[in-house]
């Protein structure tokens, strides 16, 4: 044990106990998002170990939300095709959330 003396001589005590913070485990959820870019249509395409509620979105740069969507997935591999056309060109984010872990890629949009 060792004992340190701060300004206002306040005796303060170390001692062999360790404090700290129980890690959660990441759970990891990935998405592929072609042809990117895009100018019509692109296919988003991922895999789910479980059944499972999807939202996909679609925001602007600024942050507003142009397109959303919620279905219930079986597990496995699924694909979503995202129309594009009807977009401005430039950047957009999609964001997938599967059971509340969200993934999000950037989209261009060209034409």
């Amino acid at each position: 044990m060792r004992t340190v003396i701060n300004v206002a001589e306040t005796k303060l005590t170390s001692s062999p106990e360790v404090v700290g913070i129980k890690e959660q485990q990441k759970q990891s959820f990935n998405f592929n998002l072609f042809p990117n870019p895009s100018t019509s249509q692109c296919r988003l395409s991922y895999e789910l170990k479980n059944d499972a509620e999807v939202i996909i979105s679609v925001y602007s740069i600024l942050g507003e939300l142009i397109y959303s969507e919620s279905s219930y997935k079986q597990s496995g591999i699924s694909n979503h095709d995202l129309i594009v056309s009807n977009l401005m060109p430039g950047n957009y984010s999609v964001q997938v959330s599967v059971n509340g872990f969200k993934t999000t890629k950037k989209l261009t949009v060209i034409k």
